[in-house]
């Protein structure tokens, strides 16, 4: 039963409303979040973070490798290649071309790979940039290097649930708008006597940033081993055992019994 709104004719009340019927989404085409890499990756808000010095950069040029050139992930398939566009704006890019000079292999596809060390930060038009440059270029994923930077570190509070609210729904936007993925790159907390280091509340600044995600991998150690630790709304949550291969510079899946 429809309630009439005061001053508003039933039928206009009915056509400005936004609520649409269950009924009518069952029995829609819309299909699930497409999948990327599977059970760690898919067309959404993606988040990694750890402390310090945990190999982010590495995980997420490494991620940018396999879908770009459609190699596996920690054991995981690529399901959707294609062009990445990737913004490392903490490293720069000498860093970068030394880290991609160390990692990526000669049959990766880095023309499919496209950098900037340059991005307005959100308060000062980022988003309009991010969403011009996802209209030019049509990636698959984008990555931002990290998150803190475009976010200008200390000139937005990222402890503010609500503004941080609004920064991440922008993020959801782009994703309706243009079918696309973002793996942002972040920070953890450190840990204390009230804090541990595991859980996907650790990402540094309001728990508004990780609640907002579809997937949140964290890299983390317990018991001195390096795992991804995910939680997700796309796919199962995991643990998934890790080594990094300091000659390749590569994370690799480590078996239980031994890398």
């Amino acid at each position: 039963m429809l309630i009439q709104v005061q001053g508003i004719p039933e039928d206009d009340a009915v056509q400005k409303s936004r609520m649409k019927s269950f009924a009518d989404l069952i029995g829609s085409n819309l299909e699930p979040p497409a999948v990327i890499i599977e059970d760690v990756l898919s067309v959404g808000v993606n988040l990694l973070f750890a402390r310090q010095n945990k190999g982010k950069t590495w995980m997420a040029l490494q991620i940018t490798d396999s879908v770009t050139s459609g190699r596996s992930f920690l054991g995981r398939n690529v399901v959707k290649t294609g062009r990445v566009l990737f913004y490392c704006l903490e490293d720069g890019e000498r860093n970068l071309k030394q880290r991609l000079g160390l990692q990526w292999a000669s049959d990766s596809n880095p023309q499919n790979a496209l950098y900037s060390d340059d991005l307005n930060t959100a308060n000062l038009g980022g988003f309009e940039e991010l969403e011009r440059e996802i209209q030019v270029h049509r990636p698959v994923l984008v990555v931002i290097d990290n998150l803190l930077a475009f976010l200008g570190h200390g000139v937005i509070d990222t402890n503010r649930a609500s503004l941080m609210s609004q920064y991440m729904m922008r993020f959801r936007k782009l994703v309706r708008d243009h079918d696309v993925a973002f793996l942002l790159v972040h920070h953890g907390k450190k840990p204390t006597k009230d804090v541990s280091e595991e859980g996907p509340e650790n990402a540094l600044g309001s728990t508004a940033l990780s609640a907002l995600c579809d997937t949140r991998m964290q890299i983390h150690s317990p018991d001195r081993e390096p795992i991804l630790e995910t939680w997700s709304k796309v796919f199962r949550n995991q643990r998934i055992p890790m080594a990094f291969d300091r000659e390749r510079f590569l994370w690799r899946k480590r078996h239980h019994d031994g890398e």
